[in-house]
């Protein structure tokens, strides 16, 4: 699992809460009353994320209902989970990026969004922990292999099957970048250990 800390320290959330709010984000699915309770780490730090706008309560359904049973996670707290998953755009995925644009231009293929495809780029070295001049090969070995002629003319297609158009998230079962290195799992090791 990929835990974005950059993100997390500027949010200016005690990492030590981070359970919190995976918790309480479960709890609109199931009563976590007893685990929100455990999970605070002090009383200061539970009001911080109440005044900072990260957690919010809903109205109690039953009279049994404790604050901690009506804990749910604010849209800001929901926007944060969600991005602490995805891995900074960093130089080396820009300078990579700008490379593979100049591969696809080469070959007479296109590049759809570079923004984007820089924050795939980043988000596969990180997830794949595949990266820098191995990612490289990897995608040079994708885009001049024949047989994947129908989805390598496209660069942003490496990372997402372009039917799902409107998810915006990474998979890396989705990608077919992905598929093509597991296919050749032998081969890009000998490849990577030389590299």
């Amino acid at each position: 699992m990929y835990i974005n800390l950059n993100t997390l320290y500027k949010s200016g959330i005690d990492p030590r809460n981070l359970t919190l709010l995976l918790t309480i984000n479960n709890n609109s699915k199931e009563d976590m009353s007893d685990f929100i309770a455990q999970s605070i780490v002090s009383d200061e730090s539970f009001e911080l994320l109440k005044s900072g706008g990260w957690i919010t309560t809903v109205k109690s359904k039953k009279k049994s209902d404790t604050i901690f049973s009506t804990l749910r996670l604010s849209k800001k707290g929901r926007e944060l989970l969600k991005n602490l998953d995805e891995a900074d755009v960093d130089d080396a995925s820009l300078k990579l990026r700008d490379w593979v644009v100049i591969l696809y231009q080469e070959r007479e293929k296109t590049t759809k969004n570079k923004k984007r495809l820089a924050w795939q780029l980043s988000q596969f070295a990180s997830i794949t922990e595949i990266s820098h001049n191995k990612l490289a090969k990897l995608i040079q070995e994708f885009v001049d292999d024949e047989d994947n002629m129908h989805y390598n003319h496209i660069s942003n297609y490496m990372f997402e099957d372009p039917k799902n158009v409107f998810f915006k998230g990474f998979r890396k079962e989705d990608s077919r970048l992905w598929h093509y290195y597991n296919k050749r799992i032998n081969y890009f090791t000998k490849v990577f250990e030389r590299l």
